[in-house]
This record gives structure tokens, sequence and C-alpha cells, in this order.
């Protein structure tokens, strides 16, 4: 389970909290998403459940542990990918089993690759890629440290519109597999949708900080129960009841 106690958010000596009291909690397997307008908080959000940025108020737990405790079973993609130059595609995907001294995995690499796409330009260097490709190269290089939690920072922002439809499902379809639990960080509505067992919707009204949806329709398209929770998301993004 990953719980979050009572977490705020200020910056310096500022009375402007970003983030306020906010209570969560969810199981294994599944995904929350995190959806907001621009500067609502969303990403300072994701830094501290990945426990890379200390909350003003509160805790983070995974499991019984503070999430601080737990680097070894999360993974996170950032929005700046964070590919080494001068490594090819297979070399910045198979780092974390080098990075725990482990064997590489090159047939849970090949799986990878083929699930995000990439086995055609496997040996090619990030110089050699579009932004979406290197959105993707992150992606896959996050999965193969088989992580229990994967963070995930706008990761589809990159990526065309074909392609993502493509990602959507596949990428489900993968976490669910392997019981992941998910935190996915995105502006859009319907992602947030898609992916989302739990939405929190975060908007910039210091009154309403926040909301939290429970989504049973998650991996359903164009039903009219898909369009009333991405309804629902949009009048949270914007402050309504």
């Amino acid at each position: 389970m990953l719980k979050l106690q009572n977490i705020s958010m200020n910056y310096g000596n500022s009375k402007n909290f970003v983030l306020k009291n906010l209570n969560l909690e969810f199981e294994e397997g599944n995904c929350l998403a995190i959806v907001g307008s621009s500067g609502c908080g969303k990403t300072t959000l994701l830094n501290i459940i990945a426990g890379i940025l200390e909350p003003t108020e509160g805790e983070v737990f995974f499991g019984s542990r503070n999430i601080r405790e737990v680097k070894e079973d999360v993974s996170v993609v950032f929005q700046n990918y964070g590919l080494f130059p001068w490594k090819t595609v297979k070399k910045n995907i198979l780092l974390p089993l080098q990075l725990k001294h482990e064997k590489e995995d090159y047939y849970l690499v090949d799986e990878i690759m083929e699930e995000l796409g990439l086995q055609e330009v496997r040996n090619h260097y990030p110089s050699q890629l579009s932004g979406g490709q290197k959105q993707r190269v992150a992606l896959a290089r996050a999965l193969m440290s088989k992580p229990r939690l994967i963070l995930l920072d706008e990761p589809f922002s990159a990526i065309d519109p074909i392609m993502r439809e493509k990602l959507y499902k596949k990428l489900r379809g993968y976490f669910k597999e392997k019981g992941m639990m998910v935190v996915l960080v995105t502006h859009s509505v319907k992602e947030a949708a898609y992916f989302g067992d739990k939405i929190l919707v975060l908007n910039s009204d210091e009154n309403t900080f926040c909301r939290t949806l429970n989504n049973n329709y998650t991996g359903m398209v164009g039903t009219s129960e898909v369009k009333s929770i991405q309804n629902e998301i949009k009048k949270a993004m914007v402050g309504g009841i």
C-alpha cells in the first residue's frame, strides 16, 4: 500500500501552500493518476512520493516504511529523460541492472523493447532519436528494474498520437500483468481516466486543493461511463464540486 499522510508543501517562508493536508492511500496493482493544470503541484507531489522532496508537513509510506527508505523498489521517469548520450538504447535500458551489479537480462530487455516499439533503434544513440523515442527509452529503463512502484511524469507528452494510443493499451496491460503500483502525472483528462483506478485532481484554488475520484472504468474508451468520469475530472480541475 502507498499512503500519503497529512502532506502539506510550501516553499521558504511563503504562506501559500502548493499542497495542504493531503491524505490518500491505494493498493498494489493499481494506478493513481494525478491530473491538473500547470502550476498546481503535480510534479511537486510526484517528487514527494518519490522521496526526492521532503514535504513541509506529513509523510509518505510504502507498506510500513517511509518512502525515503525504499529506494530499490521504486523507479521514476522524469520529463527530461536522463539518458546517457554515450550509451546505445539497449545499454541505457540495461543500466539499472548494471548499477545493481545484477546479471544482464537480455530476454527481459528484448521483451520491454518489443512492448515499447524500440527494437529497430536498439543500437542507436540518444542523439539519433526523436523526443518520443527518448521518452520510451526512459520508460523502458524504469521498467527494467522491475519496480513495485513506478512514478511517471508526463510519460506520453513527446510521443505522437498514433504511437501514444498503441502504448496506452500495451502499458496498462503490462502494469497489470506485473502487478505494479503506478503513479501517473498528466495534463490529459483522457489519460487520467484511462489509467487511473484512483484519480487525484489538483487545482490552484486554495480552498479546493484537490479532489479524489474512484474510477471503475479504466482501460475503456468512448462509453457513457468514461465520458462521465472525464466530465467529473474537468469539473474538479476548475474547482467544481
